[in-house]
């Protein structure tokens, strides 16, 4: 792999990581305001909200796996 591409794979997972954290961020800000609204099913918005986060991370491990290694198996 070139220095341009390793640059431009870090570049890329560096902006996928951000947005990835974004998503986080305004999941538990969403719960906050859940909580504040109806106090009661504090347990269950939270449930859902790590569930919520789960769904998202899995697709970044997929990605992880997937952008490690190219297609052709050469990682050079």
């Amino acid at each position: 792999m070139t220095p341009e591409m390793i640059s431009a794979q870090h570049r890329a997972a560096a902006a996928f990581n951000d947005v990835l954290s974004a998503a986080r961020i305004a999941i538990a800000i969403e719960a906050l305001a859940k909580i504040a609204a109806e106090p009661g099913r504090a347990i269950e918005i939270v449930e859902n909200s790590l569930t919520a986060i789960e769904v998202i991370l899995r697709p970044s491990e997929l990605a992880e796996r997937l952008g490690s290694t190219p297609a052709d198996g050469d990682p050079s």
